[in-house]
């Protein structure tokens, strides 16, 4: 029995050689059609900034909302579908949502870290929404498929695209959640 030599692994070789994506059919056999590996995704520094110093009188008559840091940017400007705008509860985008829009519409992968609160969730549903209005003929089964590491996530998430999705039609949303208790 022949054995291999492997080559120790040091800063010019690789771990693991550069992944090469194999497309699969409806049958789960690999196709014959090979794509190089996608771009890495971009990334965006998002500075959101804390909201200062607010006297306790004023803090409790102020609506939960205004503690957040918004763009100047709106939602009625943005290059989005009417009935997405109508799904929308807020006036303006928050940073993250307005440094993230355009780009996910564009189609482009991207990588945000942010706070919780900072508007997230809307920044990668909507332009997934918003580019399933442009498929001409929709397939059967899933379109978009989110995971979550928590339960709790999980449903916001679903939650959350109900209510984007409240003005469009032939749209649902689910969620499969795993694990023990």
């Amino acid at each position: 029995m022949a054995t291999r030599s492997r080559r120790p692994r040091t800063e010019d070789s690789p771990a693991m050689p550069r992944a090469t994506t194999v497309g699969a059919s409806a049958t789960g056999r690999p196709s014959k059609k090979l794509k190089q590996t996608p771009a890495p995704a971009t990334v965006i520094p998002v500075q959101v900034q804390a909201a200062p110093q607010v006297p306790a009188a004023l803090e409790r008559a102020e609506s939960p909302t205004a503690s957040r840091h918004f763009s100047d940017r709106k939602f009625q400007d943005a290059n989005i579908s009417t009935q997405s705008k109508a799904g929308i509860e807020h006036e303006f985008m928050s940073d993250v949502q307005a440094a993230t829009l355009d780009l996910g519409l564009a189609g482009k992968d991207l990588l945000v870290q942010a706070k919780t609160g900072t508007g997230k969730t809307i920044a990668f549903l909507l332009p997934a929404i918003e580019r399933l209005l442009k498929v001409k003929q929709r397939l059967a089964g899933i379109s978009v498929l989110v995971l979550a590491p928590t339960r709790e996530l999980a449903l916001q998430i679903e939650e959350e695209a109900q209510i984007l999705l409240k003005h469009h039609n032939g749209f649902k949303v689910g969620h499969v959640i795993g694990g023990t208790n």
